[in-house]
C-alpha cells in the first residue's frame, strides 16, 4: 500500500528521539513492503510563516496536507498525535482519495481527560482508533463508524540492539528514565522510596523529579546496555495492558523489567519473563532479592527479551 504517516516522525528535531514510536512502526511497515511517506505536521507549519510559530501555520498545514494526498493519492492514513490536522480536511481528503482508510493513533493514557477529547474529535471522521490500551475502557471512544482496537509498544530489533542480560560488566542494576515530575506524583514517590531503603543498589535514574539529567539518542541505548534491571512506572496503572514505551524499550534491550501487576501484563508475559508487583515494598523485596540472585535475573531478562520481541515486532 501507499501509506501516508502523519505526525512527528523524522524531521528537524527528531533525531535523539529516533528510538521512540513512529520510526519503529514505519520501519515495519517498510519491511513488510509498504511503500511510507511521511508528513510531519509541525514543521510544516513552523516552516509555512516567518515566525516559526506552529500555530500561525495550521491552515497551511492543513492546506498542504491536501496537496500531499492529491500527488500521492495514499491508500491509508495513519494519523498520530497530529492536533494541527482538522477533520474537515480528512473529509475533503476522501472526495480526492475515494477509497482511502484513515486511522487515528493514539499512544498516551485515555483515562486523561484532554487525551480522551482529542481521540473522541476524531470519531466519525476516521475509520478505527489504535491505543496502547485494552479492554473495556475502549467501548467508550469507539462508534458504530469508528472501531476502537489495541496495539502495543513494538519493538525493532534494528533500534533495540542492546542485550543488557549478556553484559556481564553492567555498571548499574536499576534503570527508570521520565520527565520532570510533581512532588506528589506516584512515580516520583516511589523511586524515592526505594533509593532511601536501598542504598546497596546502584541505581541509574533520569529525571523523575530526582534529578534534572536528560538522556536521548544513542546515549539512551547505551545506558540500557550498562543496567541490569528496569522499572515501568505509568502514569496510570488502572487500564488494562496500558504501557509507557519504556516497557517495550527496556525489555527489548535485555533487562530484567518490574511491572505493576494491574495492567495485568503477565496475560501476555508468562511467569519467567516478566517480574510484577502490587506495591512499593513488593517491588523493594523482590529488586533485592534479584539484585543478589543474578543468574536468575539473567534468565529472566532473556526471556522476556524473546517473548517481546516474537510478538510486538
Amino acid at each position: 500500500m501507499r501509506i501516508l504517516y502523519v505526525g512527528s516522525a523524522g524531521g528537524l528535531e527528531n533525531t535523539g528521539r529516533f528510538y521512540l514510536y513512529p520510526p519503529r512502526l514505519i520501519n515495519g511497515l517498510i519491511r513488510n513492503n509498504h511503500q511510507v511517506y511521511i508528513f510531519n505536521d509541525k514543521d510544516v507549519a513552523r516552516s509555512s510563516n516567518l515566525f516559526r510559530s506552529s500555530r500561525l501555520g495550521i491552515d497551511k498545514t492543513n492546506d498542504h496536507l491536501i496537496k500531499t494526498c492529491r500527488d500521492y493519492l495514499p491508500q491509508l492514513i495513519i494519523l498520530a498525535h497530529c492536533q494541527f490536522i482538522q477533520n474537515e480536511t480528512l473529509d475533503k481528503i476522501r472526495t480526492i482519495c475515494k477509497d482511502v482508510k484513515i486511522i487515528h493513533l493514539n499512544v498516551d493514557p485515555i483515562s486523561y481527560t484532554n487525551n480522551k477529547d482529542k481521540i473522541k474529535y476524531r470519531i466519525g471522521h476516521v475509520d478505527c482508533v489504535f491505543v496502547t490500551t485494552a479492554g473495556e475502557s475502549l467501548r467508550e471512544i469507539s462508534s458504530p463508524d469508528t472501531f476502537a482496537t489495541f496495539i502495543p509498544n513494538p519493538t525493532d530489533k534494528s533500534i533495540d540492539t542492546s542485550k543488557a542480560f549478556a553484559n556481564t560488566q553492567c555498571q548499574h542494576d536499576l534503570f527508570f528514565a521520565s520527565n520532570a515530575m510533581k512532588e506528589d506524583d506516584h512515580r516520583k514517590l516511589l523511586v524515592e522510596k526505594i533509593m532511601m531503603t536501598s542504598p546497596h543498589i546502584i541505581f541509574k535514574i533520569i529525571g523523575s523529579g530526582i534529578n534534572n539529567e536528560k538522556l536521548f539518542g544513542m546515549n539512551y541505548i547505551t545506558a540500557l546496555n550498562d543496567t541490569k534491571m528496569g522499572l515501568v512506572i505509568n502514569k496510570t496503572e488502572d487500564f488494562y495492558l496500558y504501557a509507557s514505551d519504556r516497557m517495550s524499550q527496556y525489555m527489548a534491550n535485555g533487562l530484567m523489567v518490574f511491572a505493576h501487576q494491574n495492567p495485568r501484563y503477565t496475560d501476555i508475559f508468562q511467569d519467567g519473563e516478566i517480574v510484577s508487583y502490587e506495591n512499593g515494598d513488593e517491588l523493594i523485596d523482590k529488586m533485592n532479592y534479584y539484585h543478589t540472585h543474578d543468574s536468575q535475573r539473567i534468565k529472566i531478562a532473556e526471556k522476556g527479551y524473546t517473548k517481546i520481541h516474537q510478538i510486538f515486532d
